[in-house]
């Protein structure tokens, strides 16, 4: 009986993976980071992948970097995001999506840096909640550009820390 459960298990994933799409993007973008009674315009950049079924709901997970734009190079910091999706016309050139989840912040440690404690120590080993939405504009099967707005909100030791990312890229199938 054993056997024909994970049997079936096994066929039900593999019929989801045939009707669904996956795909990979990289982006670019300005942001604002926020906290402490302080913001500063922010620089992000990334990459990332999703599965999206044919229902339109899926999951992803992004790496990327960010980092006030006036001392990039001394206050930047990692984000691993790990995602929920939902497109709203899977099968569109045009593909609205919204999308929600869990985001942890590494890299510089908490307090190294006075341009983290400025915006609400925001960095080094943070848990995020994250809300957005975009598109995906495919110009073929396989390639296509994207345009995000995603907001990473946090609350630490009394402080809430804000991030927020306008994200453009391109998207491969």
């Amino acid at each position: 009986m054993r056997h024909v459960v994970v049997a079936l298990l096994f066929a039900i994933l593999f019929c989801g993976l045939a009707s669904a799409q996956t795909s990979a993007y990289g982006f670019w973008g300005p942001g604002k980071m926020l906290g402490g009674g302080n913001s500063a315009f922010d620089i992000d950049f990334g990459g990332g992948a999703k599965y999206v079924d044919k229902s339109g709901f899926g999951v992803g997970a992004e790496l990327s970097a960010a980092g006030p734009q006036n001392n990039f190079s001394n206050a930047d910091f990692g984000l691993l995001a790990l995602n929920g999706y939902y497109d709203i016309k899977p099968e569109h050139k045009l593909v609205p999506y919204l999308t929600g989840g869990y985001a942890r912040s590494f890299g510089h440690e908490l307090g190294s840096s006075p341009s983290i404690v400025n915006y609400g120590n925001i960095a080094g080993g943070e848990n995020f909640g994250s809300i957005g939405g975009g598109f995906n504009y495919w110009f073929s099967k396989k390639f296509g550009v994207l345009g995000e707005f995603r907001d990473y909100l946090h609350h630490h030791a009394g402080v809430t820390g804000q991030i927020w990312m306008v994200k453009m890229g391109v998207s491969f199938r």
